[in-house]
C-alpha cells in the first residue's frame, strides 16, 4: 500500500487500470465527484464512500486505509 501523502494518486491510477474513476463513484452514489476526492484523501471519513472505493479495487477497507482509520478513530476517542 502507498504512503498516506500518494494514496490519493494511487486510487487514482488503480480505478483507471480497472477502468474507473472518483467521477464515476461518486455518480454511481449519487454524491459530488469532490466527495469522493476527499474522502480518499481523508478530508472527510466516508465508510460508503470507502466501501465503493475498496471494492471497485477488489480490497479490503482496511487494506487501503487502515493506519488512517486507525489514526481518525484514537482523535476522535481523545
Amino acid at each position: 500500500m502507498p504512503e498516506i501523502k500518494n494514496r490519493h494518486e494511487w486510487l487514482k491510477a488503480a480505478l483507471r487500470e480497472r477502468g474507473s474513476s472518483f467521477s464515476q463513484i461518486a455518480r454511481e452514489l449519487g454524491v459530488g465527484p469532490s466527495s469522493v476526492v476527499h474522502a480518499a484523501k481523508r478530508r472527510h471519513v466516508s465508510k460508503r464512500i470507502e466501501t465503493a472505493i475498496a471494492e471497485r479495487l477488489s480490497k479490503d477497507i482496511e487494506e487501503i486505509w487502515g493506519e488512517a482509520r486507525e489514526q481518525t478513530q484514537e482523535a476522535t476517542q481523545s
